[in-house]
This record gives structure tokens, C-alpha cells and sequence, in this order.
């Protein structure tokens, strides 16, 4: 591999994934605020209709799966497949069924309106 070749890969290692590391965190960090957030409406509401209570809860087991497939996926490419360039081009299983999950969070959500 040349010296060129080599700061090609680097810059799009740092372009690309870096961007989808930093996402990765935003995410988490949003996952705990989910989490937070259905830890508290079961203490405090805990008379709620149970319709209720289960759509809270498939939405927070929805968010689950989504944060376990976006630290699966970012782990993959950026431990897993590290100093191994052709591994990087490689489309992760984990990468495309994230998008299905996404859009079953945002369903459940707007499921009571």
C-alpha cells in the first residue's frame, strides 16, 4: 500500500466513521434520557391504563434494540475491522436492519395520535 493510498483510507476513516462514532454517542446519551424518562412515568403514574404502560414500554424496548445495533455496528467497524481497510468496505448485517428499527420507534410513537 503507498503513502497516498494509505492517507486516503485515513481521511475517510476520520471523515466517515468518526462522524458515525460521534452519532453513536449522541445516541446513547439520548437512550439514558429514555430510559430515565420511562423509569420515572412508572413510578410516578403507576395507575395508568395498561395500554398505556405497554406502549411505553415496547417503545423503550424498541430504543434497546436500536442502541444495541448502533454499538454493535460502530464496535464492528471501528474495533473489530481496525487497520484492516477491505473490512471497512464491507456493508455490516447490524447497519441495515437499523433503519427498520427507526422507523418502528418513530410508529410506536405516533400510534395513540
Amino acid at each position: 500500500m503507498s503513502l497516498e493510498n494509505a492517507k486516503e483510507i485515513e481521511s475517510l476513516v476520520v471523515n466517515s466513521f468518526g462522524a458515525g462514532l460521534i452519532g453513536a454517542i449522541v445516541t446513547a446519551m439520548l437512550y439514558g434520557l429514555t430510559t430515565l424518562q420511562t423509569y420515572l412515568y412508572f413510578i410516578n403514574y403507576p395507575k395508568d391504563e395498561v395500554k398505556i404502560k405497554m406502549l411505553v414500554s415496547i417503545v423503550w424496548i424498541l430504543d434497546s434494540l436500536h442502541i444495541a445495533l448502533v454499538t454493535f455496528c460502530v464496535y464492528h467497524y471501528l474495533v473489530i475491522n481496525f487497520s484492516n481497510p477491505a473490512g471497512l468496505a464491507i456493508i455490516n448485517w447490524s447497519l441495515n436492519v437499523n433503519p427498520q428499527f427507526s422507523v418502528s420507534v418513530t410508529e410506536a410513537h405516533h400510534y395513540p395520535y
